[in-house]
């Protein structure tokens, strides 16, 4: 039996992970300046190839935060999006330390702030295992389909054992 909150569980979930890969890649995809300062960290860090690089986490990173929201692949989606973190983590936050608040002056303008902690990628990483190994939940768009699928089944056995001899 089911608990009731148990159904709503991967929704707050799915919700805010797909919210902040939405947000990540649409700001590379879209916002030039956004994209040039993350193709400049790809090119200071070493990787081969940064506008290719650039574009595939961009377009996996927008696409799969839609596709969590909806529920849609979300095992399949969870697992493109965890593959890009550790990268994400180690080459560009570790050097930063654990905490996602760097703050590295205060000024007569304010705080300023430094490029966060591992802390954040932490957290996304906890959040894609635990929709690997939960699944999308009874309200998405996978669960929509399973249940089609198992009435299609059931419809095509139905059929079969009532065909005339």
């Amino acid at each position: 039996m089911r608990r009731p909150s148990r159904c709503w569980a991967s929704l707050p979930l799915r919700a805010a992970v797909g919210i902040g890969c939405i947000h990540h890649g649409w700001h590379n995809i879209v916002l030039a300046d956004e994209r040039q300062a993350f193709l400049w960290m790809l090119q200071t860090i070493g990787v081969t190839r940064p506008p290719a690089v650039l574009w595939l986490i961009s377009i996996v990173s927008f696409v799969g935060g839609v596709a969590l929201l909806l529920g849609a692949f979300v095992r399949l989606t969870a697992i493109a999006l965890a593959a890009n973190v550790p990268a994400i983590l180690f080459a560009i936050h570790w050097p930063s330390g654990f905490d996602y608040v760097k703050l590295t002056a205060v000024t007569s303008l304010g705080p300023q702030y430094g490029m966060p902690g591992v802390e954040i990628s932490v957290l996304y990483v906890a959040a894609l295992l635990s929709l690997i190994l939960s699944g999308a939940g009874p309200y998405s768009w996978d669960a929509r389909r399973s249940r089609r699928d198992e009435r299609d089944e059931r419809l095509a056995r139905m059929s079969y054992t009532q065909t005339p001899q």
